[in-house]
């Protein structure tokens, strides 16, 4: 009796704290037993844990510090260097590089636009550049000298001779701006460099230069400026004296062929004697006496090569040429199918 009496009081007690508490067995995913959740409201000061603080997730940042895309601010010494990268650009990418030591800074930067680098604003292979890696330009510039040329638009199929072709019946205006920059034989060097703005080359004249220097003929006064074509200019033509330095002159071999009785037209077809070859140096052009009605040539009963009095023997060395040629350079019927 007593014993029942002792155990029953203990069970009522146990039952009323079983009835209020609303703790509800609830399974755990992850471990597969099961987690004990409480409703229950308390007051007062919470509990300590052991455990490590819940965060929410809304919270949490996927972007650690080191690789956030917004860069923070470094320093050293007194100087502090922030950059930053637009999120927005897609077809530029911009590169700042600070180096900072003490309080001395400095940048440089490049910008490269799809595939082309620009260096000192100046894109390789447009006009006014230098040309391309391929020697090319855009289609209104031509590579000359390395650098891209305005060119006429590819009209005059003289552009780039030397030459203005401009206002002679040649070329129409503006088609051949490359030559026609500068104002030929005017007293004034109008290149780029020697306080012009014309492409080098293109003013050699009044820039003291000579295009047909070493060329075997003194072109001054006429064609270059006097002084710039010494090696030709050297000896004194037609005086009468072998100046050439194998004859005991000072100038070069063949510079003064007249006097030293050469002749650099012999054996061409043509007679070129007294005018440009002195007497008995044009080989067998002058066998021949042209033009005077008697066939001088071997095969004619002559005693001169064959071709070299071919008017005479009533031939045509233009014969079929689609040009008709009688009777100025041609006898009478012998240019073919050229005169009807």
């Amino acid at each position: 009796m007593l014993r029942a009496a002792s155990s029953r009081p203990l069970f009522a007690v146990l039952l009323l704290a079983a009835c209020g508490d609303d703790t509800t067995l609830q399974p755990t995913a992850a471990s597969g037993t099961t987690e004990a959740t409480s409703s229950q409201t308390t007051t007062g000061d919470p509990p300590a844990s052991t455990s490590e603080p819940t965060t929410d997730h809304a919270e949490v940042s996927t972007s650690p510090a080191e690789t956030s895309t917004t860069p923070q601010p470094s320093s050293t010494g007194d100087t502090t260097t922030t950059g930053s990268v637009d999120p927005t650009a897609d077809t530029s990418t911009s590169t700042s590089t600070s180096t900072s030591t003490g309080e001395t800074s400095t940048a440089s930067s490049t910008t490269t636009t799809g595939n082309e680098v620009e260096t000192e604003g100046c894109t390789p292979g447009h006009v006014g550049c230098e040309c391309d890696a391929d020697n090319e330009c855009v289609p209104e510039g031509t590579c000359w000298l390395g650098l891209c040329e305005q060119n006429g638009g590819n009209i005059c199929p003289y552009e780039f001779d030397g030459n203005c072709d401009e206002g002679n019946g040649i070329c129409p205006e503006g088609s051949d701006p490359h030559d026609c920059c500068a104002d030929q034989a005017n007293g004034i060097c109008e290149e780029v460099g020697m306080g012009g703005v014309c492409p080098v080359g293109t003013d050699v004249f009044d820039c003291g230069g000579c295009e047909y220097v070493n060329d075997g003929y003194c072109d001054e006064p006429f064609l270059c400026p006097p002084g710039s074509d010494k090696p030709d200019c050297c000896a004194t033509e037609e005086n009468g004296v072998c100046e050439e330095i194998g004859m005991g002159g000072d100038c070069p071999d063949g510079s003064d062929s007249f006097d030293c009785g050469e002749c650099e037209w012999k054996n061409d077809g043509y007679c070129d004697e007294p005018q440009l070859c002195p007497e008995g140096t044009d080989g067998d052009d002058c066998c021949a006496h042209e033009q005077d009605g008697v066939c001088e040539e071997v095969d004619q009963g002559g005693i001169c090569p064959e071709g070299t009095d071919w008017i005479d023997c009533g031939e045509c060395q233009w014969a079929n040429d689609g040009e008709c040629d009688e009777p100025q350079l041609c006898p009478e019927g012998t240019d073919g199918d050229d005169c009807p």
